[in-house]
């Protein structure tokens, strides 16, 4: 869907508030990095991968290229197939973030009810 992805083109997590993070240890005693996404849970196991799960939690949109500045020697042919899985999973989407309003896209002027 929508081709190979380029280092250049924007990138986002579709529903920000539904992204959440934590470090947790596995059965084995292995220090892990945790991302939950509303029914989703992605684990990071990889030290050197979890600069870049932090940064997905916090970055509201951004290009391969940037992500590729978000830990130690990141390159594209190892973020181009992580950030394809998380296309495909709907934890990111292509282009800028969705402008949702504050309060559930509900809106009324000081003073008005509905």
């Amino acid at each position: 869907m929508g081709g190979p992805i380029e280092p250049t083109e924007r990138l986002c997590v579709p529903h920000r508030g539904w992204l959440t993070y934590r470090y947790g240890v596995n059965a084995a005693g292995t220090r892990e990095l945790r991302i939950d996404y509303g029914l989703q849970e992605i684990t990071f196991t990889e030290p050197h991968l979890f600069a870049f799960g932090e940064q997905l939690g916090r970055a509201p949109s951004f290009t391969g290229e940037t992500a590729m500045a978000w830990g130690p020697g990141y390159g594209w042919h190892e973020l181009r197939p992580l950030l394809g899985a998380l296309l495909d999973a709907g934890i990111l989407a292509r282009g800028a973030p969705p402008d949702v309003p504050r309060g559930g896209g509900l809106a009324a002027r000081r003073g008005e009810h509905r």
